[in-house]
């Protein structure tokens, strides 16, 4: 009888024991994702990603891939940059249990050339006129002008023009030495965008 009595305590402690120890609930889920660039579609290595507001950051190897395991379910906001492309940011929602994917493409930054005009005539006077070079693409543009008449001269020749800004050309013309008529010349503009 005091066996069972003994068997009968020991299996009531183990009960207790048992039904004491709390249950672990995951609380946390993952995020993942693919950074490429928008025009090649290649996978970008060196692509910094930080994950707000957890302050916590993460470098893409060759494979363009990045991930955030085990953190709180919650919305957070993604921001990825790389030297020489557009930074990107947006808001991913964290699931308890569940990956998440968020792929991002990336636009490399460059400049776009755009002139005012795309002729200008002196007419019969004038000597000096303008025009000019403008970028409304998002990164600096280099320019270079050629021409290769011995009456008209530009100033600057090349230059470097920051995204939404511009650049003035001046044309000039010398008349001297030129006999009476009409006389056409090309200016051509190069840039990197």
């Amino acid at each position: 009888m005091k066996r069972t009595l003994l068997h009968y305590y020991i299996l009531l402690l183990s009960l207790l024991i048992v039904s004491c120890t709390k249950e672990i609930i995951d609380t946390t889920g993952n995020l993942t994702g693919v950074i490429s660039d928008s025009r090649s579609g290649a996978f970008l290595s060196g692509v910094s990603v930080a994950l707000a507001p957890t302050g916590k950051t993460y470098t893409t190897g060759v494979d363009g891939k990045y991930e955030f395991r085990g953190i709180e379910s919650q919305e957070y906001s993604v921001s990825v940059s790389k030297s020489g492309y557009q930074s990107d940011k947006r808001t991913a929602f964290i699931q308890v249990g569940q990956d998440t994917n968020l792929d991002f493409q990336l636009t490399p930054s460059t400049g776009n050339l755009v002139l005012s005009q795309n002729s200008i005539d002196f007419g019969n006077d004038a000597t000096t006129l303008t025009f000019d070079i403008a970028n409304n693409g998002n990164a600096a543009l280099t320019w270079q002008l050629s021409e290769n008449a011995s009456w008209l001269s530009c100033n600057p020749t090349s230059g470097s023009t920051q995204a939404g800004e511009k650049s003035s050309i001046v044309v000039n013309i010398d008349r001297e030495g030129l006999g009476r008529g009409n006389y056409t010349q090309t200016i051509a503009v190069s840039s990197n965008g």
